[in-house]
């Protein structure tokens, strides 16, 4: 499989045959999607981070798929049977303020965005886990995905290299192959790649096809329509900003070269709110602006396209709510929230919240700050987590609440599940409930007669 896939790389793929009124002209050909993601990687890449720093759309939409997937950050529940409080407790305390390497003082939500910024990019993140020298404490250091030598394919060894990822003779990733510096830096010195090892490296992406190593960016089938999309938007301001000029427009039947004499009339003061006195023998004919109603309606069309090929509703796109209801508002954002859901559930918890809890974890026991009976017997039962997401905003609260408890009461849904789909602990809910008095309503006070 790997050699096919370096051979892919190597070679360009076969010219499409070419039907005599064949619609499918050869740009609209993918023979190998793997090869062509790998190959694009070059465009993509610097197409993207225009789109989301210099249009408005490409950056509304990373702040929303950020913002609506990790908000303030996960929060961790310890799944062990005697110490699950104490385990979450040095969690927070120990690692969620202090995880960054690089000092700029960001939390774990921070880390998480980031990260979660990156793939809404490049497609892909990376970062590195490091154990801090003087605290032999876990640390994170985020870093750019150019990093990973994409230019390092080789074989050696029975090993093979795709990409700077690393494969052992049964196909298993070992190793990353990252370059020192970015490749956007000022200080860039062109060092060699150097090799990690795999279980120190969190490479975060969601794979479209088998065999895939690198991330794609999400941005790529929208970046030709937000280019023309901005283009569209400065002719369109050109055009009535030009037409704007044109108020008044003098003429003349009798021709000659009467404008010769007459420079006010040849070129009038055209400002908002002047009054034009027009010389004897001319006419004026008042210019009529462009209707924008046709290039509204274009443009709202052609951002429902941009926002079906990113994922996401055209509301949160553009935010215009003008022409949303409840209905079409609750069926646009359930189906943005399973996407949501189904990212942080198989890219995120699996290739960055879990490894960093298990390691964390694996250091502070071994180093003796932490107590996690059991873990020497089973450390993958010692640590097993369940993140709890920050709730979503509801569109009614009083229509969500009636049916959570229409469903607890019918048997339909434990009043665990129905506090877990808020973000809450379960738990800790169910603490606090018990050891808070119950809240009697007063009696309504009798109103004193007036005098």
């Amino acid at each position: 499989m790997f050699a096919r896939i370096a051979s892919l790389f190597r070679s360009a793929p076969p010219a499409p045959v070419k039907r005599n009124g064949s619609r499918w002209t050869p740009e609209r050909y993918v023979a190998a999607p793997v090869a062509d993601g790998l190959a694009s990687r070059d465009n993509n890449g610097p197409r993207a981070t225009w789109a989301v720093t210099r249009q408005p759309h490409g950056a509304n939409y990373v702040s929303v798929i950020s913002t609506s997937t990790i908000g303030d950050g996960a929060a961790a529940g310890s799944a062990h049977k005697t110490n699950a409080k104490a385990i979450e407790r040095h969690f927070q305390t120990k690692f969620w303020r202090h995880c960054d390497a690089d000092l700029i003082r960001a939390d774990f939500g921070n880390f998480c965005t980031r990260v979660m910024r990156s793939i809404a990019i490049f497609g892909e993140a990376l970062a590195v886990m490091v154990t801090d020298r003087r605290s032999l404490a876990l640390r994170l250091r985020l870093l750019n995905p150019d990093q990973l030598d994409m230019n390092r394919n080789e074989e050696f060894n029975g090993r093979r290299i795709v990409n700077g990822v690393e494969f052992d003779a049964e196909g298993m990733i070992v190793a990353y192959w990252i370059l020192p510096d970015a490749p956007d830096q000022p200080h860039n010195t062109a060092r060699p790649a150097i090799r990690f090892d795999a279980a120190d490296v969190l490479h975060i992406f969601d794979a479209q096809f088998p065999g895939q190593v690198r991330g794609t960016s999400p941005l790529a089938p929208v970046l030709t329509r937000l280019h023309e999309f901005d283009r569209l938007e400065d002719h369109l301001m050109a055009k009535h900003a030009t037409a704007a000029l044109f108020g008044l427009v003098f003429t003349n039947a009798n021709a000659g070269d009467a404008f010769d004499d007459d420079a006010d009339v040849r070129h009038p003061a055209l400002e908002a709110g002047a009054s034009i006195v027009a010389a004897p023998g001319y006419d004026v004919t008042a210019v009529q602006p462009p209707n924008p109603e046709g290039d509204i309606a274009f443009m709202t069309a052609l951002q429902r396209s941009i926002a079906a090929g990113l994922g996401i509703p055209f509301e949160l796109l553009s935010g215009d709510l003008s022409n949303t209801n409840y209905s079409s508002a609750k069926l646009g954002l359930e189906t943005f929230r399973r996407r949501v859901d189904a990212l942080r559930r198989t890219v995120l918890e699996p290739k960055l919240l879990d490894p960093v809890w298990k390691r964390f974890h694996t250091l502070e026991y071994l180093a003796g700050r932490l107590d996690i009976p059991g873990y020497l017997d089973d450390p993958d039962a010692a640590l097993e987590v369940r993140w709890l997401w920050p709730q979503w905003a509801s569109l009614d609260p009083s229509k969500d609440a009636d049916a959570a408890v229409a469903l607890v009461n019918a048997g339909i849904m434990s009043r665990v599940e129905a506090i877990a789909q808020r973000g809450r602990d379960p738990e800790e809910v169910l603490a606090e409930i018990a050891r808070t008095p119950a809240i009697v309503p007063a009696a309504p006070q009798p109103m004193e007669p007036a005098k």
